[in-house]
């Protein structure tokens, strides 16, 4: 019963930080879905973002949108005593499975392949 109770919190948890992780703060939000539109960026496996087409201001949207999320990724991993790998693993797997049609996602073997 516990373990369950445990996995509900970590998957009720796990839910809410993706919908923070898709919600970017207005300083950045248009540029990041601008560039996801634009296929300029892509889901990686990890839970983090990856440059499908990397240029300076690509690389530097990259970096902040990745800072913010391993931010939430760690918290999550520690108020649920496991590691941030297994987290960015979940994280990584949603994020994918709900990639819009079209935005690119990096399949297990490292490429960019639209979705």
């Amino acid at each position: 019963m516990l373990a369950h109770l445990r996995t509900a919190f970590f998957t009720s948890t796990l839910v809410m930080a993706s919908l923070t992780l898709l919600a970017p703060s207005p300083a950045w939000a248009l540029d990041y879905q601008q560039a996801k539109s634009q296929g300029l960026v892509g889901e990686r496996p990890d839970g983090l973002i990856g440059a499908v087409s990397p240029s300076p201001e690509v690389n530097a949207l990259v970096n902040e949108v990745n800072a913010k999320r391993l931010q939430v990724m760690q918290g999550i991993a520690q108020q649920n005593g496991t590691s941030v790998q297994a987290v960015q693993a979940i994280t990584g797997e949603k994020q994918i499975q709900n990639a819009p049609s079209g935005t690119f996602v990096m399949s297990p073997q490292g490429q960019w392949v639209k979705k």
